[in-house]
């Protein structure tokens, strides 16, 4: 990339991953897109991840802080605040990003100005690095607020155009931020792009909120009525897929047999 190179704000939430976050924070300093501004708070973590922070702080010389446990929607509301880049790629504290990643979203945002938020596929991995049987399989296209209400579901690993970011960012009403963002957004008429590009490594493990099916469950209704809009075909066809979503993995959890779809 050129000296012209739009800056990126990276945005680190981290709770209690002393088992991830150096190889998180090792493959955003190796990104081959280098016009980055790195900031990170620690949302009260009670395992050795403090510690590791600060030497990895020394070591790359990115912002650092140290908080009570706020929760991770207060955490990256106040991140979003430090953000100065034309972009901002928020990360979890326990994923692994590949190279390119920033410089092919930057690159596809710089070619689509009418997208506001990209997002790219991801392999899945569990706790000791291992890649799973599924993964996401995102295809190139475009979404409005009508394709992702129904979807009833967001993905991992986005990348945002900081212009239209307006406080507050998440609300902490809904603990599923980032459906809730895309689906505000989107609401107000901004477009969401995904690119067909594998650009990390998503973590699925014990403390992820998407395991837990009963809050999952009841999050997604929360915001299918918070945002239900007046076509009540629309509202009944995303109420129809949370409840499908819902059983098929309740009933697929107490079956004796793997077919390839379970997370473990």
């Amino acid at each position: 990339m050129n000296n012209n190179s739009p800056l990126v704000s990276v945005a680190i939430s981290s709770f209690n991953h002393e088992k991830f976050v150096k190889l998180t924070i090792d493959s955003i300093f190796n990104q081959t897109y280098k016009n980055i501004e790195v900031f990170v708070i620690d949302d009260g973590s009670s395992d050795n991840t403090p510690h590791i922070l600060k030497e990895l702080s020394l070591k790359y010389n990115f912002y650092l802080e140290l908080q009570e446990n706020k929760g991770v929607v207060n955490t990256f509301n106040r991140l979003y605040t430090m953000c100065r880049g034309k972009y901002i790629m928020p990360c979890a504290s326990d994923d692994i990003y590949f190279p390119d990643r920033i410089e092919k979203q930057v690159l596809f945002l710089e070619k689509n100005p009418s997208i506001s938020v990209c997002y790219s596929n991801h392999f899945l991995i569990n706790d000791t690095g291992k890649r799973l049987k599924v993964k996401t399989n995102l295809k190139k296209n475009i979404y409005s607020f009508n394709d992702l209400y129904v979807r009833n579901k967001s993905t991992a690993m986005p990348f945002i155009r900081t212009s239209i970011l307006n406080e507050p960012y998440y609300d902490k009403n809904f603990k599923i931020e980032d459906w809730y963002y895309l689906l505000k957004i989107t609401q107000r008429g901004e477009m969401v792009g995904v690119i067909e590009d594998y650009l990390g490594e998503y973590r699925i493990h014990e403390n992820n909120s998407s395991k837990k099916l009963n809050f999952m469950f009841e999050e997604k209704l929360k915001l299918v009525k918070y945002f239900r809009p007046k076509s009540n075909f629309l509202y009944f066809r995303s109420l129809f897929n949370v409840y499908t979503h819902f059983w098929f993995h309740k009933i697929y959890s107490l079956m004796p047999f793997d077919l390839g779809f379970k997370r473990k």
